[in-house]
């Protein structure tokens, strides 16, 4: 921190620690607010191409678009309740646009926050050098250290090549025009790791697999996608992906390897999330935990209708295969509510 400070007083040197941890927040906020102003600005500019704002996350709040418009959810975004960060974040909704349309986003995006963050950095690096009041001086060293430290970190994420995410890429394409004849050739979990994923990419590969294997009906599959994310140090994610994480596991412990505590755990701590996820895969899960965990036939069958209803919403993030594999899970669901015994978790999708 600030040269000599060991040579103050115990009590200037617990200012000045508090002082720096102040400007290191103060900072994450800020850098990280301009990214999602950036990322916004991105989406404006590619609108015409069908690029929108898919997601932001500010201060525990998330905002997520609502392509599930009704009566009981009329707003353009759903607003959902989620762990407070003081990082914020967003995403883009780039599916309709080309690959070079993407490349030009995403470089958009980095010229934007490099423009910001360059001189936010400069400028509060020569604040901590210029400031002789010991406590603003700390302050000043603290913005600039994370602010140093982010901007490192965007030339590092963005700019290097990034095996897995053109993996995903090329994988999120063929998802989209699949149907539920389609079969994926998915490389294992270990071959994924020598591409060097980021931890976002991991749970979006991990959530990949475990459509795959739901469509399948591969309960050992199922298995074996919890036991790589168990690996995963939950506490250390951001909240939108938590939400990720707990939608695995709340799928596969409340009717895959049934198992009443798992479940709960898992849907209490995203809670607010699944409630709102309006979505057909939303709906099912709600559905299916409150069957199969509350025994609450009435909440199951109110889901599963809403679930049908999603079914016939465009969503231009779902494709047919998904579709389909979700229309299976809600009839088959259905079929059980209205007088047909309920099997075991791990087969819910035969039939």
């Amino acid at each position: 921190m600030v040269l000599g400070i060991f040579k103050t007083s115990l009590p200037e040197t617990i200012l000045s620690l508090v002082m720096a941890s102040c400007g290191a927040l103060v900072s994450a906020f800020v850098m990280s607010l301009f990214s999602v102003l950036a990322i916004y600005i991105c989406s404006r500019v590619y609108r015409k191409y069908g690029a929108q704002m898919r997601m932001i996350y500010i201060l525990g709040r998330t905002w997520i678009k609502n392509y599930y418009k009704d009566e009981q959810n009329p707003d353009n975004y759903i607003k959902t309740k989620t762990k407070f960060s003081f990082l914020c974040n967003a995403s883009v909704q780039t599916i309709t646009l080309t690959k070079e349309q993407k490349k030009s986003l995403v470089t958009l995006d980095v010229i934007l926050e490099l423009a910001v963050m360059i001189p936010f950095s400069i400028g509060f690096g020569y604040l901590y050098f210029t400031t002789k009041p010991l406590a603003l001086k700390d302050f000043f060293f603290g913005i600039a250290c994370v602010a140093v430290m982010m901007l490192f970190l965007l030339i590092f994420s963005k700019m290097r090549y990034n095996k897995a995410h053109a993996y995903l890429l090329d994988l999120s394409e063929r998802f989209l025009a699949a149907d539920e004849h389609t079969t994926f050739p998915l490389l294992s979990w270990s071959q994924f790791l020598e591409l060097e994923p980021l931890i976002t990419e991991k749970l979006s590969y991990a959530m990949m697999c475990f459509i795959v294997a739901e469509q399948e009906n591969n309960l050992m599959a199922m298995k074996e996608i919890v036991r790589n994310i168990d690996e995963i140090n939950y506490q250390t994610l951001p909240p939108f992906l938590k939400f990720r994480m707990d939608a695995i596991y709340l799928m596969f412990y409340s009717y895959r390897e049934i198992d009443p505590e798992k479940a709960t755990k898992h849907y209490t701590r995203s809670k607010d999330s699944f409630d709102k996820d309006p979505d057909s895969n939303g709906r099912r899960r709600m559905a299916y935990y409150a069957y199969y965990i509350l025994h609450d036939e009435v909440a199951a069958a109110k889901y599963v209708e809403q679930g049908i209803k999603g079914l016939e919403k465009h969503d231009p993030l779902r494709s047919r295969y998904e579709n389909e594999l979700e229309r299976k899970m809600l009839f088959y669901l259905k079929s059980q509510l209205e007088g047909e015994n309920a099997p075991s978790g791990n087969t819910v999708t035969e039939g």
